[in-house]
């Protein structure tokens, strides 16, 4: 008998737990980025892999700096590893292939400016929420939550989103972007720096070009 007790308490308990709703999910994800300190500059790796699996040696390795520029990243590289004739090619393009590792960095981890902005943009998507899962973190459980986005406006990008945001930790860890050039899987990794998460490693892969993009971020430096 206690036992049952025990059960419909929990029971009862979950089935009166409701999620939050997509919007609210979004708005905890842009108030915490917002929240983040201001850097100033980090050290960054990337490394591009072509036609090749993500076990492979990367054709080419661009080592360099991130910093803010207004409410943008910017990735200035300093030197350039080549592991492959591929890289040669790779060069002539080095700004294009930043430029995605770039703009998929501020829409999963926007500075502190742009996330401010981007909240009050919000209604320029259509947002689901779709799923949701509890994953075990640490002596914790968080929850995970898969939403959907689409621009009303076809000329925005991202023109779509779907990705999984931890709801506790307000980050995104993993997911899709639609970019009128492309779509690009992402796998994303946080440290706990300054006491908020901070996006150390980021993973872009486009099917469409059968390439991938690996980013490193460490040494970071924030404003005062």
């Amino acid at each position: 008998m206690i036992v049952a007790a025990v059960v419909t308490a929990l029971l009862g308990t979950a089935s009166a737990w409701e999620p939050p709703s997509a919007d609210e999910i979004v708005k905890k994800f842009l108030e915490m980025r917002a929240a983040a300190p201001k850097i100033v500059t980090a050290d960054v790796s990337v490394a591009l892999r072509t036609k090749v699996p993500d076990t492979a040696d990367p054709n080419c390795i661009y080592e360099g700096v991130l910093q803010p520029k207004g409410v943008e990243y910017v990735i200035t590289v300093k030197h350039v590893i080549s592991k492959s004739l591929v890289c040669g090619f790779a060069n002539s393009h080095k700004d294009s292939l930043l430029n995605v590792v770039r703009d998929t960095l501020q829409s999963v981890a926007p500075l502190p400016e742009r996330a401010k902005a981007m909240a009050l943009r919000m209604d320029r998507f259509d947002l689901v929420r779709r799923d949701q899962k509890a994953v075990g973190v640490g002596d914790h459980t968080d929850w995970l939550f898969l939403l959907e986005g689409k621009a009303k406006d076809p000329s925005i990008d991202p023109q779509a989103f779907r990705g999984w945001f931890d709801y506790d930790q307000g980050v995104w860890t993993e997911g899709m972007l639609t970019y009128s050039w492309a779509e690009v899987d992402t796998r994303l990794k946080y440290t706990r720096i300054e006491n908020v998460w901070m996006l150390t490693y980021q993973y872009v892969y486009s099917k469409k070009y059968d390439s991938s993009l690996e980013a490193v971020y460490s040494n970071f430096q924030f404003a005062p």
